[in-house]
């Protein structure tokens, strides 16, 4: 997949400040406590979504600028990344003995459920779906390159999922766009 729009205003080099208190809580918790490890431990993904619209606004080859910006986008590959990791930290809790973890029904649940129906919102949906459909495809396609993405998805800590949101609701930009896999190797699944 290559990207021929770039970030028109924010540098990717931008970081959170004190600004960000203005945004809604960005605090991951995914399989903390003592409950199984669930999609209320996301933060509100509605107010995220609207808060990163307009966020790193992308200049256009033509020279015209598209103000929906990268944030929506760097949202949706966010959440791609936490909903992996949901789902590994829940079939680890359940150590392979009884896992009632439903992929498809959590996957619609985000899209349904979690994401607003904005018509601004749609890049952070369609992102969504685009990264855990590559990751199928990487396991289907490239089966080697799983260990390496699983033993990824196990170091991504809640902190880190924390700090990735804050910064895409302040800046637009997602610094650990890359934390399970680099992107550009996606055009090697056909993504």
């Amino acid at each position: 997949m290559t990207h021929t729009a770039k970030p028109a205003a924010v540098s990717p080099t931008a970081t959170p400040d004190a600004s960000a208190s203005q945004f809604p809580s960005c605090e991951f918790r995914i399989g903390e406590g003592h409950a199984p490890a669930h999609l209320g431990q996301f933060p509100n993904l509605r107010l995220l979504t609207l808060s990163a619209i307009g966020k790193a606004p992308m200049e256009l080859p033509d020279g015209a600028v598209d103000t929906l910006g990268l944030g929506p986008v760097s949202l949706g590959v966010l959440i791609g990344d936490a909903y992996l990791k949901l789902l590994r930290t829940r079939g680890q809790q359940d150590q392979g003995l009884h896992c009632d973890v439903e992929p498809l029904s959590h996957i619609s649940s985000v899209i349904d459920l979690m994401l607003p129906l904005s018509p601004r919102a749609w890049a952070t949906r369609e992102t969504f779906l685009r990264r855990v459909n590559e990751f199928g495809k990487i396991a289907l396609l490239h089966p080697g390159r799983l260990p390496a993405i699983i033993a990824n998805v196990d170091a991504l800590t809640n902190a880190r999922l924390t700090e990735r949101a804050r910064a895409i609701v302040t800046t637009g930009i997602d610094p650990g766009a890359d934390d399970l896999w680099l992107s550009e190797t996606s055009d090697d699944v056909g993504v």
